[in-house]
């Protein structure tokens, strides 16, 4: 099953009864890993121009065995505290034998590192 439709996204959102920011994306977490994928929308500009604020995105759920296909320049969705976020990986390094992914928003100056397990998509 493929969750296509925003509309619908919405009333499965309502019908959990999630109430906390942290609490929803728990849930399109789990929508995510059960369907392997979900259509989302880009909340800010960081990626233009090839994104912009509004712009639907489908996002693929990645397993264990995707995350070491990953090469610079994907684009990758991935877990910021409470939120999620689309940037591009532009680059890699090992850390105490640990891959650590570095990305960037397009449109941004600043990067920032992440590991594997904040990956979404």
């Amino acid at each position: 099953m493929v969750i296509r439709d925003v509309k619908t996204n919405i009333k499965l959102l309502e019908m959990t009864g999630a109430n906390s920011k942290s609490e929803q994306f728990d849930f399109w977490e789990r929508v995510l890993h059960r369907y392997g994928n979900l259509w989302c929308t880009v909340y800010s500009n960081s990626m233009r121009p090839l994104m912009y604020r509004g712009d639907k995105i489908l996002v693929q759920n990645l397993d264990s065995s995707d995350l070491n296909t990953i090469k610079r320049g994907d684009i990758l969705v991935f877990r910021n505290g409470k939120s999620w976020v689309t940037h591009r990986i532009i680059g890699f390094r090992k850390i105490k034998n640990h891959v650590v992914y570095i990305e960037k928003g397009d449109a941004n100056l600043d990067i920032t590192c992440l590991n594997r397990t904040s990956i979404m998509g």
